[in-house]
């Protein structure tokens, strides 16, 4: 099947479970706080990897002691991102955080041009341009620009930082790992990495990651952001 084809199809299916999987979130963030909603979510697809690696058998040694470095500095900025990206749902509107997100693909888009020469076509430049000026229109608060001072809307700081996390640090050092490496074990030790970096927080400041008292619907629907996320 042509390159072109499996990446679209690649980039229709992440959309679908991305999409639904931030829907939920927002629902879980808002529920018992995001840090709690990015550590239970992950383990859920933490789960979904392994049971695959059952059935795949991938070869999980990785010996090299950079791309062990690269996994360490991918899983830490992997689980930055979603911190900062569920805090945004959690104090902020879905529909605006949600579109604000793709400021990440500008990201990885320079990234791609600059460390592996891929190149967008003549007319996939004005689809950029539309991106740009959506980014712009739902981050400025234009109520209070009319009133002369610049405010940005709530969650939209928290947004960007999570876009610069993954579309610089996350998805092109994900990208280079997968290419050289199983793209499975990867994965695995990337997420392996993220909840031990969470544990490190929780422990270091003291913070809950019990969910004893949250409802049945919400266990079931981490359940489902990490299956869908992963």
């Amino acid at each position: 099947m042509d390159k072109t084809i499996v990446s679209i199809l690649g980039g229709l299916g992440g959309m679908f479970g991305w999409g639904i999987s931030d829907f939920l979130a927002n629902f879980s963030s808002d529920a018992i706080g995001h840090f709690k909603t990015f550590f239970w979510s992950q383990l859920a697809g933490m789960v979904l990897f392994l049971a695959v690696g059952v059935f795949l058998i991938p070869e999980f040694g990785i010996t090299n002691a950079f791309y062990l470095a690269l996994i360490v500095e991918s899983g830490i900025a992997y689980a930055l991102g979603y911190l900062f990206f569920y805090k945004a749902f959690e104090i902020g509107n879905v529909a605006i955080v949600s579109a604000l997100i793709n400021l990440q693909t500008i990201f990885v888009m320079v990234i791609a041009y600059a460390l592996y020469g891929q190149r967008l076509s003549t007319y996939q430049y004005p689809a950029v341009l539309l991106l740009l000026v959506g980014v712009v229109l739902v981050s400025v608060d234009f109520g209070q620009l009319r009133k002369g001072a610049v405010s940005l809307v709530v969650g939209v700081k928290e947004t960007v930082i999570a876009a610069v996390m993954f579309g610089i640090l996350f998805w092109p050092v994900n990208e280079f790992l997968v290419e050289r490496n199983d793209w499975l074990p990867i994965n695995i030790y990337e997420k392996t990495v993220a909840i031990i970096f969470i544990l490190l927080i929780a422990y270091i400041g003291k913070k809950s990651l019990s969910i004893g008292q949250t409802t049945a619907k919400t266990r079931i629907n981490l359940i489902a952001v990490g299956l869908l996320e992963a």
